[in-house]
């Protein structure tokens, strides 16, 4: 609670003073610290969360891409980087996982890893209007005008 109404000083005490940390619990007070553009404390504490002997799971690697992206740390050669982490993760990447990478390759014009990621997350979510709409956005943005509008298409006969 404290994490998200941006009392990032009681949230840290909170969780300072838990005795026994879970993964929920790391998973809080680092999308707390995302979401607050508090980047360099949201990776310490995943550090702590690894070295502690808490398995990051989904939830925790999409905190860390959405910290990452929101703080302008996705640049070309990272998205590439975590394209490799959502692979190796130790579970399925989650739609979420998903999203945030695809998000960060329409903000940074990654293209190709884009197209893949969307054309995944087209297969996993069919029903889900914004993915069509972003993969679109990003053929647009690479002038793939055809490929746009197959795509938007697309998506509204799957709304239909």
């Amino acid at each position: 609670m404290y994490a998200k109404c941006g009392k990032i000083s009681l949230a840290t005490q909170v969780f300072n003073a838990m005795e026994s940390k879970d993964v929920l619990a790391w998973n809080t007070i680092i999308a707390g610290m995302a979401i607050h553009d508090h980047v360099k404390e949201a990776q310490q504490f995943f550090k702590e969360m690894k070295e502690a002997g808490v398995e990051p799971n989904d939830i925790t690697f999409v905190a860390m891409l959405s910290a990452c992206s929101h703080a302008g740390m996705v640049d070309e050669g990272l998205l590439e980087e975590a394209m490799e982490l959502i692979g190796t993760m130790p579970m399925e990447p989650n739609p979420c996982a998903l999203g945030a990478l695809l998000g960060g390759c329409r903000i940074h014009g990654n293209f190709e890893l884009g197209e893949m990621v969307g054309k995944r997350l087209i297969n996993l979510q069919p029903c889900q209007s914004g993915r069509y709409i972003l993969l679109s956005n990003i053929y647009a943005a690479a002038k793939k005008w055809d490929d746009a509008r197959k795509v938007r298409n697309l998506g509204r006969s799957e709304r239909d």
